[in-house]
């Protein structure tokens, strides 16, 4: 039977040995970073299941746009949502040759951004994760300026508003994911 406490070097030339305790232990039992047992209320349950939340609408969202960006660069005469039989007509360029170059570009730097907003969530960088909700938060109202002046804008603004939330909460709001030592 494997015990809870195994014996480990550690890297430190101050502390030859330390007791580490096993994922599984570590699990059931979290530890505050000095090492007493840490207390887990409600509040910070709560806390986690927030971030969680915002992690995957993060993900989700910014997955979500290599669709009908991906299209864009593909196949920009193709209608994937709903309200684009509208809206396309406004983004379209008159010249065929400017038309798929535009298509092209417009789609490619989504799924960039997009790339983007997926490894700032994943790798926990706050620094980025504000500057892409601050990109998001502008689209949105660029989106919201369109839907007054045109209409059909709704999925961009969900969307956007979506990822403004998520990747604002991850970036201002949440604990930082990962430690930044050196």
């Amino acid at each position: 039977m494997d015990s809870c406490i195994k014996i480990v070097k550690r890297r430190d030339p101050r502390r030859i040995w330390d007791f580490t305790r096993t994922q599984e232990e570590s699990r059931l039992r979290p530890r505050a970073a000095s090492g007493a047992p840490r207390v887990e209320t409600a509040a910070h349950k709560e806390i986690a299941a927030m971030e969680t939340i915002a992690k995957y609408a993060a993900l989700a969202s910014s997955a979500f746009i290599f669709i009908p960006a991906g299209r864009d660069m593909i196949s920009y005469g193709t209608f994937l949502l709903p309200g684009e039989e509208n809206i396309r007509p406004l983004m379209t360029m008159a010249g065929e040759s400017a038309r798929t170059w535009m298509w092209g570009m417009w789609g490619f730097n989504h799924c960039v951004i997009c790339l983007i907003k997926i490894l700032a969530v994943l790798g926990g960088d706050k620094t980025m994760l504000k500057l892409m909700a601050a990109n998001a938060a502008g689209l949105a109202a660029y989106c919201v300026l369109g839907q007054q002046a045109h209409g059909d804008m709704e999925g961009f603004i969900v969307i956007s508003a979506v990822q403004t939330l998520s990747l604002g909460y991850l970036g201002f709001v949440a604990a930082s994911g990962k430690s930044k030592k050196k």
